[in-house]
């Protein structure tokens, strides 16, 4: 069960890091462990804010492997 004060978050999934509602997740999450996700900003209130995210981490990822793989 999702506590209700997070059913509207949003999360990036494993894999593609699509924004995925919170309330849609197919297991159980505690209250505890989203107060930590939301500390670390990994909720999101929107799926804008979120994908934005996903936006920013991709392109730092995709930034650090390029110069990662000159200097291989």
């Amino acid at each position: 069960m999702i506590p209700e004060k997070y059913k509207d978050f949003y999360y990036l999934r494993d894999l593609d890091l699509h924004a995925e509602r919170l309330s849609d997740c197919p297991h159980g999450v505690a209250s505890n462990f989203c107060d930590e996700l939301l500390a670390k900003g990994l909720l999101f209130k929107t799926r804008d804010e979120a994908e934005c995210a996903r936006t920013v981490m991709l392109e730092a990822y995709f930034k650090t492997s390029k110069t990662s793989s000159i200097h291989s």
